[in-house]
């Protein structure tokens, strides 16, 4: 069987293999390198690698060329006898060196003969590249060894792209233009003699971000999302339950759908609820998937809280008060499962039922799930949590302390988790640890985050638990919780939500408990225990 190698395909393979920064978590699999190389980003780098390279090797032909033409034997020179040269002097046939001073440096001039005006070493060097509107530096002492012996270097002309040349040797500045571009400049001894004209080759490639498209998705297709959600609603005094989910780049880059979803509700019994999905980007349908897990999973559990939020919040409480926290007891299991589990169920079945009437796999549905409850109480602030797959879910209590309510699903490779599937409930005692209970006396936020927030955030998971580095986010979170003045406004959570990290691109999505702006300690720690009992 013959076999057909796509070799461009193969090529950058072998050289993003090779080039990757850390071989400890350097992609190997085809299916990661090819991902790798269809990055806006990496695309332009390989194009501009290839420009630079071409250049680099005309040049140095060019300096091979120059070599062997000066390296050839000539005539000795003939004295001119009108100029008064004795007949018998010895004629001077010494050659002066034209092998370049350094491997980037091309010089074009020779060493004058004796008696002459010192000449100036012309070259052609090729410097480090810039970024659009990023800070640019380079010490050109460093670049060129001709230049370390002027006492004075100055911009002759070039290209106005931002860029000034800073005593004694330094060009810096923030570029303003993409392409190649070049600058000429020269040093002078200190004698005031020119010694150096160079001129300097680099390109400047445009800044990462403004790579990545922003292609709408199609609204008619099955299940079309809008490409952000946000919502709002009061909680008990002095307290916000807000949620914001934004599309990340890599969906709008190729015109597809977000996938994740988020709802949030305050209950009449005093209960908040929080519920976010994360679908699976590789599962076709998964954006609904997520939809449907959260939205029905939140419905049911404010229809259970009706009934059993009375037996709940009393069977955890008496847990809490205990001396012995080791195990829950079956008072508290039981409410457990008619409240929290129930409806996680109901969220699942609900995908179950969609695959069937449209004749989908359930799989294509997939998706991840985080929700939390959270109630006043007189013990402290009552929290119910839940997780399959990765995000977080993190309760802010004082100022840099964080209690973690989940334990992230993740796999062996980047981007794998756990979804939401049947087996989950086949499975009682792992279904029960993935549910955490805690009555704190303090709390200042309880945030909910897809991992499109938690990765560019928290380069590990031993980070989730580092307390300054959730107060870091919500700080900076903080100032974009309030509504905008008007409709036509950016929402700013959603603004918040596109910062831009390399290689963090997906979806994001964050639901948040958190007090109002103005609101004191003493007026919050008030409305404790003024919830409504069941």
């Amino acid at each position: 069987m013959n076999v057909k190698y796509d070799t461009p395909r193969h090529n950058a393979r072998i050289i993003l293999a090779t080039l990757y920064p850390d071989p400890n978590v350097r992609p190997r699999h085809p299916s990661q390198l090819d991902r790798l190389a269809e990055s806006p980003t990496i695309q332009h780098l390989i194009k501009r690698f290839r420009q630079d390279l071409g250049e680099a090797m005309r040049a140095y032909g060019e300096a091979q060329s120059a070599d062997v033409r000066t390296s050839l034997p000539q005539d000795p020179a003939v004295p001119d006898k009108e100029a008064g040269s004795a007949p018998h002097e010895p004629v001077d046939t010494s050659r002066p060196s034209n092998t370049p001073q350094a491997s980037e440096e091309l010089p074009t001039s020779m060493t004058p003969l004796p008696g002459h005006e010192p000449a100036i070493t012309t070259l052609t060097l090729s410097i480090p590249n810039g970024r659009l509107g990023q800070l640019y530096r380079a010490d050109l002492t460093r670049l060129c060894s001709g230049l370390q012996a002027c006492a004075e270097v100055t911009m002759m002309e070039g290209d106005d792209i931002g860029l000034v040349l800073e005593p004694p040797a330094c060009l810096s500045g923030y570029p303003s233009s993409t392409g190649s571009h070049r600058l000429r400049v020269r040093g002078v001894g200190h004698d005031g003699q020119p010694l150096v004209d160079a001129v300097l080759k680099f390109a400047v490639i445009p800044n990462s971000r403004d790579l990545w498209q922003n292609m709408p998705a199609d609204q008619t297709a099955p299940y079309a999302k809008p490409e952000s959600d946000i919502d709002r609603c009061a909680s008990h005094p002095g307290w916000q339950l807000t949620v914001g989910s934004q599309r990340g780049r890599s969906h709008a880059h190729r015109g597809s759908h977000r996938d994740d979803h988020g709802v949030i509700t305050h209950h009449e019994g005093g209960w908040d609820l929080l519920v976010i999905g994360d679908g699976a980007g590789s599962c076709h349908f998964s954006r609904e998937g997520s939809r449907l897990a959260t939205t029905r999973t939140l419905e049911v559990l404010g229809e259970s809280l009706n009934r059993e939020g009375g037996a709940l919040e009393k069977a955890l409480t008496e847990w809490w008060r205990s001396t012995d926290r080791s195990t829950l007891p079956q008072t508290a299991i039981t409410a457990l499962s008619s409240t929290v589990v129930s409806s996680i169920h109901a969220g699942y079945q609900a995908i179950v039922e969609e695959a069937e009437a449209s004749g989908h796999p359930v799989k294509a549905f997939a998706t991840t799930l985080l929700l939390a409850v959270h109630k006043a109480t007189e013990d402290g602030h009552l929290i119910i949590s839940f997780g399959i797959g990765d995000g977080a879910v993190a309760a802010l209590t004082t100022p840099d302390d964080v209690r973690l309510m989940n334990t992230p699903d993740c796999g062996d490779h980047a981007g794998q988790t756990r979804f939401l599937d049947r087996a989950l409930f086949q499975e009682v005692d792992d279904l029960y640890r993935r549910i955490h209970v805690q009555v704190l006396p303090d709390l200042e936020a309880l945030v909910l985050a897809t991992d499109g927030v938690t990765d560019p955030k928290f380069d590990s998971d031993n980070d989730l638990h580092n307390g300054p580095l959730w107060w870091s986010l919500f700080e900076d979170i903080r100032p974009h919780l309030v509504a905008p003045s008007t409709t036509e406004t950016m929402d700013p959570l959603l603004e918040y939500l596109d910062f831009f990290v390399e290689r963090h691109h997906d979806d994001r999505t964050i639901a948040l408990l958190h007090r109002r702006g103005g609101v004191t300690d003493a007026e919050a720690a008030s409305t404790v225990g003024g919830g409504q009992h069941d």
